[in-house]
């Protein structure tokens, strides 16, 4: 029993939801949506297409009603591509003409692979006139998730007849004297950002206008370049204003004289390549500058509470003194963060040392030549370490040294190692006009290091058997320095071995001790040999031991064919002997 009547209950629950449905299906065929669809097939009618601030605007008019959104496409025909030779012209609602050769042919077209095309809820849109000499053609048709197919107001292709030139606008290049390069980036519901780039004859970005549709605020930022080349100063991106302190709105094209400095010149190089000193500020009551600082004449309230760059909107960057184009240091925006105010980013470069790359990955990474280590120290004095590859891979990084005072240091900082690393830091020997010179870089990654420099240089000497004068040594000249970042010695020793005239082991010995802060210090060595002690010993040897080597038979064997005869010439031409053996 229990299961018939559940078997019941079922039937009379869907018997029951039939009959609630069947009064609804007369509303379905409703008389209503037959006039809607007539409306939506409705054509749509160009109104004007015109010029206005740099941009090209086209209006239309919609006669119907329920649409969703409309569907606007448009094409670009360059004078290249006109192969006509035009005679008769006809003139054209915005101010242009179209050139033709009569009145049933005007313009050729074709949207086919070659044409933009936007999704939008309004009835007019707005595209920056950033093309070359030729002619924009239109064409508008209405979308609607109920029917995708309504016809186009213009073909794919074909001639544009004299009753269809309100869809078409001539447009001519701008900025005919400079190099430019436009990106233009699409979103739905028509929105769109446009960046121009503006390009030196050596096709380096200078100026740089962003103009996104929503907001319609121009966004500019100017790149400077060192007497090297290199991209020292950039700007950041900043809201312009007109002549009438109002937003400038619209118009991407290129801007001059938007960095000033504070004589109000064309901000330059000469402003901010300063030795040791920070950049020179920009002028606030002009361009770049203004947006960030109390001349902001803004009265929206989002202006009121914007930071005051004082002039220093943007970033300086100074690279090292050679030929890689490495960073050296780098600023950041405001006064307080300008090079040389001690709130900069600092880099440092060299090779880590090989018992820390051992110690990490063992003795199968290699030799650590092979692997490039950078150290930078933040605006907070907080010291970052990576170390790279060969090809730039980076194999480790992380943070080293003490936590700087405000900032909380890590659980880990007690488990560093604080054992003596010894290290042979004078390996690359390279020998310039007849010195023998060695340096290295080393990177101090902790504050108040104390490193012991030791260096131990062994006497040469040479003797000639049985003369008189038995034993020379060679005297040096050495000299060995520790310089800073800034080439300041902070410990210099120079020295001359003395000459004796008995062979005993007198060389050099150097051992100290030296504390230093973090950054980055160069140890080098120039080793030579005294050119005046070498000279006096040759000369000595030729006064007066020319008898033991003439004793010795070596001068009379090579010289069997120098004539007895004359005494003066066999003593020059022994003098000319010793003096090549010697050296």
């Amino acid at each position: 029993m229990r299961r018939i009547i559940l078997l019941s209950f079922v039937f009379c629950l869907v018997f029951i939801n039939a009959q609630i449905v069947k009064p609804v299906k007369p509303l379905i065929q409703s008389k209503e949506i037959p006039d809607l669809a007539e409306w939506f097939k409705q054509p749509i009618r160009i109104d004007s297409l015109y010029k206005e601030y740099g941009n090209i605007v086209i209006n239309w008019t919609d006669p119907g009603l329920m649409h969703s959104q409309y569907q606007l496409e448009w094409t670009f025909v360059d004078n290249v591509r006109l192969q006509r030779s035009f005679t008769n012209s006809i003139k054209i609602p915005n101010g242009g003409e179209i050139l033709l050769p009569t009145v049933s042919t005007i313009l050729p077209y074709s949207f086919r692979n070659n044409a933009t095309r936007i999704s939008t809820n309004q009835k007019y849109y707005r595209i920056p006139d950033l093309f070359d000499d030729g002619y924009l053609i239109f064409r508008i048709r209405k979308a609607s998730k109920w029917n995708h197919n309504q016809n186009w107001n213009l073909d794919e292709s074909g001639v544009i007849k004299a009753d269809q030139i309100k869809a078409v606008i001539k447009v001519k290049r701008n900025n005919t004297n400079l190099n430019w390069q436009v990106q233009s980036t699409f979103a739905e519901e028509g929105l769109r950002k446009d960046i121009v780039v503006y390009m030196d004859g050596t096709l380096r970005d200078r100026q740089s206008l962003t103009l996104v549709n929503s907001d319609s605020n121009i966004v500019a930022t100017e790149s400077f370049y060192d007497s090297a080349g290199r991209k020292a100063l950039i700007t950041i991106p900043t809201p312009l204003f007109n002549n009438n302190n109002k937003y400038l709105n619209f118009d991407i094209g290129f801007k001059a004289g938007l960095a000033r400095n504070s004589s109000g010149n064309i901000y330059s190089s000469k402003d901010f390549e300063i030795s040791n000193k920070a950049a020179g500020p920009m002028k606030v009551e002009v361009g770049l500058a203004k947006y960030f600082s109390s001349s902001n004449p803004s009265n929206q309230s989002i202006d009121s509470i914007l930071p005051n760059a004082r002039g220093y909107v943007f970033s300086e960057t100074e690279f090292t003194k050679d030929a890689t184009g490495r960073i050296s240091r780098q600023g950041g925006v405001d006064s307080i963060f300008q090079i040389g105010n001690g709130h900069e980013a600092k880099y440092f470069y060299d090779s880590p040392p090989q018992l820390e790359l051992d110690r990490l990955f063992g003795n199968d990474i290699g030799y650590s030549e092979h692997y490039q280590r950078q150290m930078m120290i933040d605006g907070n004095g907080q010291i970052h370490v990576t170390v790279t590859n060969l090809a730039g891979k980076t194999v480790y990084s992380g943070m080293k040294g003490e936590s700087p005072n405000q900032l909380i240091a890590l659980d880990s900082t007690h488990f560093a190692l604080n054992d003596i690393i010894e290290s042979q830091v004078l390996t690359n020997r390279n020998f310039q006009d007849g010195n023998l010179v060695e340096s290295k870089d080393i990177i101090v990654t902790s504050p108040n290091t104390a490193y012991r420099l030791s260096y131990k240089l062994d006497s040469l000497s040479f003797m000639f058997a049985g003369c008189e004068l038995s034993c020379n040594e060679c005297v040096y000249n050495l000299t060995i320095d520790l310089k800073d970042d800034s080439g300041i010695k902070l410990w210099s020793k120079k020295w001359i071995t003395n000459r004796t005239a008995v062979c005993m082991n007198f060389g050099f010995i150097a051992d100290t001790t030296v504390v230093l802060n973090v950054g980055k210090y160069t140890l080098s060595r120039t080793l030579s040999i005294n050119r005046d002690t070498v000279n006096s010993i040759v000369d000595s040897l030729v006064k007066k031991q020319i008898v033991c080597l003439r004793n010795s038979g070596a001068f009379e064997e090579k010289n069997s064919d120098v004539s007895t005869d004359c005494p003066l010439c066999k003593n020059d031409c022994e003098a000319h002997f010793l003096r090549k053996q010697i050296q």
